[in-house]
C-alpha cells in the first residue's frame, strides 16, 4: 500500500496519504509532480481493467485540489470535500453515455462530449486552482472525438491536467499519445494484494483466495470484498471452464449458448466475452501452477478442476493460452464476439 510518503514543496513538508494497493513507482512519480507544483498537462494511464487506474487518478486529482500544507489529500478542506462529494466545479469526468432509447451504454465517446469538455476547460478555474479532467475508457473515443481531443492537447490551458484512462495506449492515435506522459500499470503481486486486503480486516484465508482469483488486479479484489455476487459469478465461470474442458467437441458446442448471454448489443457482448477470457486465463494459470507441483492451489477446487489438472499437459495449457490470445485479436479485428468465442471453444 502506498501512503505516507513525504516530499518537499516550497520549503514545506507535505505528507501524502494515498490508500493505493501497489503501483509504487507510478504513485511516487505522481506525488512528486504534485509536490513540485509542475504536473504534466496530460497523462495516459494504460493497463487492463481492474488494476486500479481510476483510483490512482482520483487520488492524484484530490491531491491537486487539496489546499492542506500538511497532508494530501486531507479530506477536510473545501477542495477535498467538494471533490469527494462529486460537486467540485473544476473536476470533469468523461465516459460513454447511456443511450436514452435502449438504456445501454453507447459504443463510443462522441465528439460533442469532447467539445463540451474543451469549452469547460477553456473557462477560468472557479476556485483559482487546478482543473482536472479524467477521460475514462479513452479507448472508446471515435475518430472525430479523438481529433477534437488532440486540439485540446496541442493548446493546453494553464493549470489544467487531463488524464486519459485506457486499456492500451496503442489503441489511441499516435498524435494523441505523443502529447501525453504514458504511465503503464502492471499486475500487482498476489502477496501484496492479499496483505492489503488483510489490512482492511479481511481474514487471511479469504484475502488469499480473492487475491489469487484477481490475477494481479487489486481493484477487482477490493470490489469483491463487498460485491459477493461478483465474486460468486467469477467462481462459477471458472468452474464453467473446467466443466467445458472435460467435454468432447459435440458436448462443448451443445453447451456453447450457456457460456455468454449474447444480446443484439455487440459492445456489451465484447465486454462479456472479454471478461470470460480473463477468467479462463485464471484457470490456465492455476493449471500451469498445478503442473509445477503447486497442488495446494487446487485443494479447494471442484472435482472437475482437479481432473482437468491431471489431463492438461504443459503444452496443452500453453496452446490454449495462445488460442485465447488469438481470440482476443479476432475481437480487436472486428470479428463478431459470438463467432470468435465459438471458434475458440472448438479448439479447446
Amino acid at each position: 500500500m502506498s501512503e505516507g510518503k513525504t516530499d518537499q514543496s516550497g520549503g514545506q513538508s507535505v505528507k501524502f496519504l494515498w490508500d493505493i494497493c501497489g503501483h509504487e513507482p507510478i504513485v511516487d512519480f505522481l506525488k512528486s509532480a504534485v509536490a513540485s507544483g509542475k504536473p504534466s498537462h496530460a497523462y495516459i494511464f494504460a493497463g487492463q481493467d481492474g488494476l486500479g487506474k481510476y483510483a490512482v487518478a482520483e487520488k492524484f486529482a484530490l491531491s491537486l485540489f487539496c489546499s492542506s500544507s500538511e497532508h494530501r489529500p486531507c479530506g477536510e478542506c473545501s477542495g477535498c470535500r467538494q471533490a469527494l462529494n462529486k460537486v467540485h466545479p473544476d473536476f470533469f469526468l468523461v465516459n460513454r453515455l447511456t443511450d436514452e432509447k435502449t438504456g445501454k451504454l453507447k459504443r463510443e465517446i462522441v465528439i460533442d462530449q469532447v467539445r463540451d469538455l474543451k469549452h469547460r476547460l477553456s473557462q477560468a478555474s472557479l476556485l483559482s486552482g487546478y482543473k482536472v479532467a479524467i477521460v475514462r475508457g479513452a479507448d472508446d473515443l471515435n475518430t472525430n472525438s479523438a481529433n477534437s481531443l488532440l486540439k485540446l492537447l496541442e493548446e493546453p490551458t494553464k493549470r489544467t491536467v487531463i488524464i486519459l484512462i485506457a486499456k492500451d495506449a496503442g489503441n489511441l492515435p499516435k498524435t494523441v499519445a505523443s502529447r501525453c506522459q504514458v504511465l503503464q500499470f502492471l499486475p500487482v503481486a498476489t502477496e501484496k494484494i492479499s496483505a492489503y486486503l488483510q489490512e482492511k480486516g479481511t481474514s487471511p484465508e479469504r484475502a488469499g483466495r480473492l487475491a489469487h482469483l484477481s490475477l494481479g488486479r487489486p481493484a477487482l479484489a477490493i470490489d469483491w470484498l463487498t460485491n459477493y455476487e461478483g465474486a460468486d459469478n467469477f467462481r462459477k465461470q471458472l468452474e464453467g471452464f473446467y466443466n467445458l474442458a472435460e467435454k468432447n467437441l459435440s458436448a462443448r458446442l451443445k453447451d456453447f449458448d450457456k457460456l455468454v448471454d449474447f444480446s443484439t448489443d455487440e459492445s456489451s457482448n465484447l465486454l462479456k466475452v472479454g471478461e470470460l477470457l480473463d477468467i479462463w486465463q485464471v484457470a490456465l494459470r492455476d493449471l500451469l501452477l498445478f503442473n509445477s507441483n503447486n497442488e495446494r492451489l487446487l485443494a479447494d477446487q471442484s472435482r472437475s478442476a482437479r481432473k482437468v489438472a491431471t489431463t492438461f499437459s504443459w503444452d496443452k495449457i500453453m496452446q490454449t493460452h495462445y488460442r485465447i490470445n488469438t481470440c482476443r485479436k479476432l475481437l480487436e479485428g472486428g470479428v463478431s464476439s459470438k463467432n470468435a468465442l465459438e471458434n475458440l471453444v472448438i479448439q479447446i
